[in-house]
């Protein structure tokens, strides 16, 4: 199964706006298999995982608050998700953007360690492959989410 971690990203994610973009295929698609996180703390982080069968939430954290985005798909596939201030969204295999409602603030992850595959605070490491995983230092529109996901 594919996991790897890089400590301290700063050399290339600086803060601000952020699109993660993966291709995974899983054997188990469950509760808490984790395709990626930058996490700085529990409580200031980027998070992207499965919630339950079917079932996948990108999740960031600011300041101690959680928001979500819950969207039904299959952890196999091709997903984006995009962080920005007041403007944060998951696209799954060209289908429609799906937007968190509310205001969102992007959390401070300087000096964090960005995981693959994992999560070291919960262990559940995706169990299957993740074919392509790319990060944008950019919040990219809808039609590139719907673009690149196709």
């Amino acid at each position: 199964f594919d996991s790897c971690s890089v400590a301290d990203i700063s050399s290339f994610y600086t803060g601000g706006p952020l699109t993660v973009v993966s291709e995974t295929e899983t054997q188990v698609d469950e509760n808490n298999r984790v395709i990626m996180n930058i996490d700085k703390n529990t409580s200031n982080r980027f998070y992207v995982y499965g919630k339950s069968a079917n079932s996948r939430a990108a999740m960031l954290a600011s300041g101690g608050t959680n928001h979500f985005v819950n969207y039904s798909a299959s952890a196999n596939g091709k997903h984006a998700a995009r962080f920005d201030t007041n403007n944060y969204s998951v696209c799954v295999n060209g289908g429609t953007v799906t937007d968190f409602v509310g205001n969102v603030s992007l959390p401070d992850v300087s000096g964090a360690t960005m995981l693959i595959g994992d999560d070291a605070n919960s262990g559940n490491s995706i169990e299957g492959h993740i074919k392509r995983l790319a990060l944008y230092n950019v919040a990219l529109s809808d039609a590139e989410l719907q673009a690149i996901t196709s």
